[in-house]
């Protein structure tokens, strides 16, 4: 559980699924199952503990602004966004999952910098 959210054994697999082929494209060796379930489990409970933050601070990503990361993603891999989708369903990793996967990254990353900056502070040198 998560401040009141369920993390369902269907969430950990959809997660286990977006990371083996990942592991196996840098040429990692599959950890076991059972530290490989942790490790994603980890993973998937830190993400939704960023995610109800960035709720929290009023962070949201669009469908325009996700758009538009996915197909910088295909450009540059050399595809277009049609041919990116199918590449990734080819190698087992299904659309809608690599997209929310991509939100959730980008929200992260905005939350991380609204959070690192909202704490650094410039004082004139003497």
């Amino acid at each position: 559980m998560v401040n009141d959210d369920v993390v369902v054994r269907s969430e950990l697999n959809k997660e286990i699924n977006l990371v083996l082929p990942q592991l196996r494209q840098q040429g990692t060796a599959e950890p076991p199952r059972a530290q490989l379930e942790k490790q994603v489990l980890d993973r998937l409970i830190l993400k939704r503990l960023q995610r109800l933050r960035a709720k929290e601070v009023g962070i949201e990503i669009n469908d325009a602004t996700l758009n538009e990361a996915l197909t910088s993603i295909a450009k540059r891999n050399n595809l277009n966004l049609d041919d990116l989708q199918k590449t990734l369903e080819a190698g087992g990793i299904r659309f809608n999952d690599f997209r929310e996967d991509t939100r959730s990254q980008i929200l992260n990353s905005r939350l991380q910098n609204q959070e690192v900056v909202s704490k650094i502070r410039v004082t004139e040198q003497k």
